[in-house]
């Protein structure tokens, strides 16, 4: 019954952006390049080219908001004189029982009706991306499958692998998803005469990060336990007695410390880091923990927070009487709650572009937005945002013990916090900073907050809006948000006003 929710959940987590994921990609078998290809995805599936020496071949995979396969289309042709060489066409029977299967090709062609149900990803040698989407969303576990060359619907499991990595056990062998640190894509390797590997581009060509500024220093360490988070921290290479201290913590979105995830290029925290510490502070930041672990909830979230403070307390260099948090989205959420337990450790938070309603409005509203951009009808968005209440319910309403999805737990615990309680019952300066062309937190929800904040007197909390600015505190200009996802955030320098709102607030003496 919940499965749809925590699709839906695990899209709002980041695995797979509405606004859609561009990688360049390299086939390799040995240390001989096969092909390119570029892979789309998005929130109603993916699509992709890949161009080899002799094919070329074009797919697309629709996706239903369960997560589902809809429809699965795949066209390969010859590079020279653009020849037909294959065309498959998968659709879901209306029923739900599975699917109708019509190829045609230079051998022949095939028709079927596949049994077995839905099924969460496809099979198919010819365009082996298709199954990227699924093992980044499912950690392990039984899923099923359409196998195009048997033309039938397998039972399989996800089976995780050091690396860390995630292994689709099939006949013969199946695929392997590789991770890069913060749980995104780096690698799919399949199986064959000679194993090919599919690399993001950027990895395979060693891609590049900004210098460390050369009047910091930073170094790798693991917070205190029982954290034991992987960590950087950054300091002036020159100073004169003891630091202002800050933690800074990601979004749900991010997938490193940088705050860099699925779609997200940006490296707000990273260079948030390196221009406060060059301001005269000690910052530590930390990788994030995977939302859909089991071990995830929102206590242990807290927990990270906290072994950040302390490591910043037991340094030399540290003031403990001034040491702070800077959270990012949903992470500024959780430096208030965190804050708020760490017995004396941290005065001042500073919270960007955090939620302003309380996660099921901003669920509803995620999915109304992604939903009209598909160009579906008001009716059709009616009766999507009713079943998401619907299962929110459910959610909620499941008894202690029971046994719950990927990412339920800390899914229902983060429903139960409502974001104007927490800031307005905050006793230490609390700083709220908004974009003005950020989607995710829109202009009315900000109002809201800001009207609840006045009537019941904003007291220690202070409310900042930059404008011209999206939800990365990157520039957009007077014509609102840029386009180009992830490559714009590397573009678009981030907005001024940023780091000088941060610096005044965590610098300023009690």
């Amino acid at each position: 019954m919940l499965r749809a929710l925590f699709v839906f959940w695990g899209l709002l987590a980041g695995t797979i952006p509405a606004q859609g994921l561009s990688l360049n990609l390299i086939h390799r078998a040995g240390d001989r390049d096969l092909a390119r290809s570029v892979l789309l995805l998005g929130a109603d599936g993916l699509s992709g080219t890949v161009t080899g020496k002799d094919i070329v071949v074009h797919a697309r995979q629709k996706v239903r908001l369960d997560g589902t396969v809809n429809r699965y289309e795949r066209t390969i042709r010859t590079c020279e004189g653009n020849r037909l060489v294959s065309k498959l066409t998968v659709t879901a029977l209306a029923d739900g029982s599975g699917y109708g299967l019509r190829e045609s090709s230079a051998f022949g062609s095939r028709t079927r009706r596949i049994g077995g149900g839905r099924v969460r990803g496809v099979v198919d040698a010819s365009w082996p991306e298709a199954l990227i989407p699924l093992l980044l969303d499912v950690d392990a576990g039984r899923i099923d499958v359409l196998d195009l060359v048997e033309a039938r619907v397998r039972s399989v499991s996800i089976l995780p692998r050091d690396g860390p990595a995630r292994y689709l056990d099939l006949p013969g062998g199946g695929p392997t998803l590789h991770l890069a640190d913060g749980n995104t894509f780096r690698m799919l390797s399949v199986p064959g005469e000679e194993m090919t590997r599919i690399l993001r581009a950027e990895v395979a060509a060693a891609e590049t990060l900004p210098a460390l500024p050369g009047s910091l220093s930073e170094t790798e360490v693991r917070l205190p336990a029982p954290s034991q988070r992987a960590a950087s921290v950054t300091c002036p290479r020159e100073s004169e007695g003891r630091l202002p201290g800050i933690v800074l913590v990601t979004d749900s979105d991010a997938r490193d410390r940088d705050g860099n995830g699925p779609g997200i290029r940006s490296g707000l925290l990273r260079e948030l880091a390196w221009e406060l510490a060059d301001a005269g502070c000690v910052i530590v930041r930390f990788d994030p923990r995977n939302p859909r672990a089991p071990d995830t909830d929102w206590e242990a979230q807290k927990t990270d927070v906290r072994a950040a403070a302390i490591l910043l307390r037991d340094r030399e260099d540290v003031d403990p009487g001034r040491i702070a948090v800077v959270g990012h989205g949903q992470g500024g959420l959780l430096a208030v709650e965190a804050a708020r337990a760490l017995e004396g450790l941290a005065c001042r938070v500073a919270a960007l572009a955090p939620p302003a309603r309380p996660l099921r409005d901003s669920m509803a509203l995620r999915l109304r937005t992604r939903l009209q951009a598909l160009g579906r009808t008001g009716k059709a968005i009616e009766e999507a945002e009713a079943a998401l209440h619907v299962e929110l319910n459910q959610l909620r309403d499941l008894p202690e013990g029971a046994k719950m999805p990927p990412g339920a737990r800390l899914l229902r615990q983060a429903m139960g916090i409502v974001p104007t309680e927490s800031y307005l019952g905050y006793p230490h300066p609390l700083m709220l900073v908004f974009a003005e062309d950020d989607a995710t937190v829109p202009a009315l929800h900000r109002g809201m907050l800001q009207s609840a904040l006045a009537f019941r007197g904003l007291r220690q909390v202070r409310f900042r809006v930059i404008s011209s600015a999206d939800r990365q505190f990157r520039t957009t200009g007077a014509s609102g948000p840029a386009e180009g996802g992830a490559t714009s955030d590397v573009i678009r320098p981030r907005h001024p006003a940023l780091v000088e709102f941060i610096r005044l607030f965590i610098l300023e003496r009690p």
